[in-house]
């Protein structure tokens, strides 16, 4: 899969309490708080703990969804096909959605896991889908029957400087899958209308 880079942002792992990894890669500053604030991308690495490179699939990059990012002067600064670069690791893939005050991630609402299951997307450690194919299809799903914001979803994919993917930056093979939990998600807000399917 090739991707096209989005820009960078310094996102410290959010920390659900819940059935979720318990620290979780997000883009999204509905969880997290970025660094050094809300509104602020890089267009090249910065030197940052917890530096999040944010990218598309080629097939994506066009989607309207990108459109409505590029209207914002500090949202993404990157509008050209930049290639992901060999040195960022990717972590996994982030169903996101976007409004004029930020983004929204899937995990923000309750049922997720058991959701992300049903259309046969599971999370990895990083609390993120491992393969861009189950991300975009929960991405589709979540638009035409979950109880989530009516926005266009899109999967993106996240990644670090691959020394910052280990401890003391060793390498090795990643760990096994997160598995999906029945129980209800806890911690997280509930969508307006009820409860999930």
């Amino acid at each position: 899969m090739n991707y096209v880079l989005l820009g960078y942002r310094v996102m410290p792992p959010w920390e659900p309490g819940s059935d979720l990894p318990s620290r979780v890669v997000t883009c999204s500053d509905h969880l997290v708080n970025a660094q050094p604030d809300d509104d602020a991308w890089f267009t090249t690495p910065v030197p940052a703990t917890h530096l999040l490179a944010v990218g598309v699939a080629e097939a994506d990059f066009d989607a309207p969804l990108l459109s409505r990012l590029t209207e914002h002067p500090d949202r993404l600064l990157l509008t050209g096909r930049t290639p992901w670069p060999p040195a960022i690791r990717p972590l996994g893939h982030e169903v996101i959605g976007v409004e004029d005050v930020g983004f929204h991630s899937l995990l923000c609402y309750e049922g997720v896991v058991t959701n992300l299951a049903t259309a046969g997307a599971h999370l990895n450690q990083h609390g993120l889908i491992s393969r861009h194919e189950d991300a975009r299809r929960a991405a589709d799903a979540a638009g035409e029957a979950w109880d989530v914001p009516d926005l266009p979803w899109l999967p993106v994919v996240l990644g670090r400087p691959d020394s910052a993917n280990r401890p003391n930056g060793r390498s090795g093979p990643p760990r096994p899958a997160f598995a999906a939990s029945t129980r209800p998600a806890v911690g997280r807000r509930r969508p307006v209308g009820g409860a999930w399917p």
